[in-house]
């Protein structure tokens, strides 16, 4: 029997900042119903969510414009996506942006920032002074940053973040902050991680690089999970009813053994014909019985440790744990760069690229 995989995950992980708090990072898969998140309370739930939430029915061009300055590292592919702070602001807290400056903070104008406002921790926003015409929005806004003798308004509390990855002034030097990261005394590779199974990434991965990785670790290594949403006992998967199916039956597959699920997987990818791969009547008897639990296990999972995109990747390498998630993108002059080959390197990198897939 494998081994779990260990590694250190934050109560709620891929929780930003919740409406308790009234400043949510919610990222846009839970549009797709994973809407089971929780969270700590420093200002009355109920009366924060209902304020926070009528903000958004209150964005008029009549409003004050904000200026939005978004400080981000492109040398970071980890760092949460800064840019999240943009989509709140408007959709949750009504605000009229009408110009965003992205900021790279290894420019002139990026470490002028850094020292006019002695920010200590990004990426982050800074908020032009017309945000003191927002009341309501601005007086929780205070509880996570502060107000500067120029009117300007600076993110600054990433305490009250959960699950993030961002870079951290200490002791003059600029340290990452990786709540993942960290020594597991376990030598042995695994590889936990969460797919669906229309997700083009994952099927990319899967066809590159998982026959190098088990080539190189064994299939035991490997453990697979679906993202799926459940709600009331009725299931969802990202792409719609169609991809919960082959869920299903993928899930069943695996319940079979790792190696039918492998060979499984791979042929499906390949839109091959994949009946070989598993026993049927064990199939049916899943489909009709089993399956149910497989996927609230999933789902439970899920949740559990914060997955809210595929692929999701938990890695333990050398004895060290790490995280990858594909919602996480890179800056680069000023635009969001998600493509497969930086993700598929950024992977790699977690494994010091030491498969041949990886060159």
């Amino acid at each position: 029997m494998s081994k779990e995989l260990i590694i250190k995950i934050p109560k709620d992980p891929w929780f930003f900042i919740t409406l308790v708090l009234g400043f949510v990072f919610i990222i846009s898969i839970f549009t797709h119903g994973f809407t089971n998140i929780t969270g700590f309370s420093i200002i009355n739930q109920e009366t924060v969510s209902k304020n926070v939430n009528s903000f958004s029915s209150e964005i008029s061009e009549s409003k004050p414009a904000i200026t939005l300055i978004e400080l981000y590292d492109p040398n970071c592919s980890l760092c949460y996506n800064v840019r999240l702070h943009e989509s709140v602001l408007r959709g949750n807290f009504g605000l009229n942006i009408t110009k965003i400056n992205m900021v790279d903070i290894n420019t002139n104008e990026g470490r002028m920032l850094l020292s006019k406002y002695n920010i200590t921790a990004y990426p982050t926003i800074i908020i032009s002074p017309e945000i003191k015409n927002y009341t309501e929005q601005h007086n929780i806004l205070l509880n996570f940053g502060k107000d500067y003798s120029d009117g300007y308004y600076v993110f600054t509390n990433m305490d009250a973040l959960q699950g993030i990855i961002y870079y951290k002034l200490v002791d003059g030097e600029w340290k990452l902050i990786n709540p993942y990261l960290h020594e597991t005394g376990e030598n042995e590779t695994r590889l936990k991680f969460f797919i669906v199974a229309n997700c083009p990434w994952c099927q990319r991965w899967e066809k590159e690089i998982m026959p190098s990785f088990v080539n190189d670790f064994g299939i035991d290594v490997l453990e697979p999970h679906y993202l799926v949403g459940e709600n009331n006992g009725n299931f969802s998967s990202m792409h719609g009813p169609s991809e919960l199916e082959v869920n299903k039956i993928e899930l069943c597959v695996l319940n079979q053994s790792k190696k039918a699920w492998y060979d499984y997987t791979l042929c499906y990818d390949e839109n091959g014909a994949c009946e070989q791969y598993y026993n049927e009547t064990l199939l049916e008897n899943c489909l009709n019985s089993t399956v149910n639990n497989l996927l609230h296990n999933d789902a439970e999972l899920s949740s559990d440790w914060g997955v809210s995109a595929t692929p999701t990747f938990y890695v333990n390498y050398n004895g060290t744990a790490n995280i990858l998630r594909s919602e996480w993108a890179r800056f680069v002059n000023g635009s969001v760069v998600t493509d497969y080959e930086t993700f598929k390197s950024d992977f790699c990198k977690l494994i010091n690229n030491s498969l041949g897939a990886c060159s």
